[in-house]
């Protein structure tokens, strides 16, 4: 008996231990995924902005300088040339008029479009007129969507990857692009480009002038309450991680598996005990 108390004492100490493995190991595999995460973009046509389209990047990065030479292109690769026929890349749209909406959302347009009417006629030309009409006199087999110019994250330590295995080259022919990142490939219908209705699709919140107030009158008595400051802390979930209840769950079910592994090994005990005296 002795033998078997001991048995059962060290089955009841070992069940915090099972408890604490499986969050260990969930802590592990989120590291592991966070780590492999690169600067990468995506593009967005936002119907409710006639003048803009929008990048969105997976971190903040730094405000665009001239000097890092940042602009957004369609690019189509055909207009052969040589003998046999040599496809080239050339970027038909580029809206060089870059500005930062928030640390992760750019808009771009034309620096040649003074007005909102001039930039949606460039805009609409990109989404609608140009690939129908180059693609097949031009023999162009794809059409993509670049980003060309030095990129960095706003803490300086990453730069967004750019491809430099093809050469890209400006509407004429005439100038090296220089290297790209490839957000997507599009065709001539619309619907190939990521398309949202509004800016708050994106997470952005444009600000709104409060309405004008006149001053209340007062009696010259100060109101206590006036000086109190509005509490504008944002309602709902705070900023930390709330994955405590992940854990809580793993601890109550090993806890539970090791309880009822004990009271299993306790009732073979006691068949074995009365076998025994029979």
């Amino acid at each position: 008996m002795k033998k078997i108390i001991a048995v059962l004492l060290s089955l009841m100490m070992l069940v915090p231990a099972f408890a604490a493995l499986p969050v260990s190991a969930e802590g592990e595999e989120s590291k592991g995924e966070g780590a492999e995460e690169k600067l990468s973009a995506k593009f967005y046509n936002v119907t409710e902005d006639e003048c803009w389209f929008y990048v969105v990047f997976n971190k903040p990065v730094a405000e665009p300088k001239p000097t890092d030479e940042v602009f957004l292109g369609l690019v189509g690769h055909g207009w052969p040339v040589n003998d046999p026929p040599v496809l080239r890349y050339l970027v038909r749209c580029e809206f060089n008029d870059v500005e930062a909406v928030t640390d992760t959302v750019w808009r771009f347009s034309p620096k040649s479009a003074k007005t909102d009417s001039a930039k949606k006629e460039h805009k609409d030309w990109w989404l609608y007129h140009n690939i129908p009409n180059e693609t097949e006199k031009a023999s162009v087999d794809n059409w993509s969507i670049r980003l060309f110019g030095v990129i960095t994250t706003a803490d300086g330590s990453e730069e967004l990857e750019l491809d430099e295995s093809e050469i890209m080259y400006d509407n004429q022919a005439a100038f090296e692009k220089g290297p790209s990142y490839k957000i997507q490939d599009v065709t001539e219908d619309p619907s190939s480009y990521t398309t949202v209705a509004s800016l708050k699709d994106l997470g952005i919140e444009l600000p709104t002038e409060p309405p004008a107030t006149s001053a209340p009158e007062t009696s010259g008595k100060t109101d206590d309450t006036s000086a109190e400051k509005p509490d504008t802390k944002p309602t709902g979930t705070s900023g930390a991680p709330q994955d405590d209840g992940n854990k809580n769950n793993n601890v109550v079910i090993w806890a539970v598996v090791g309880v009822a592994a004990v009271i299993i090994v306790a009732v073979a005990v006691v068949v074995l005990v009365k076998k025994k005296k029979a």
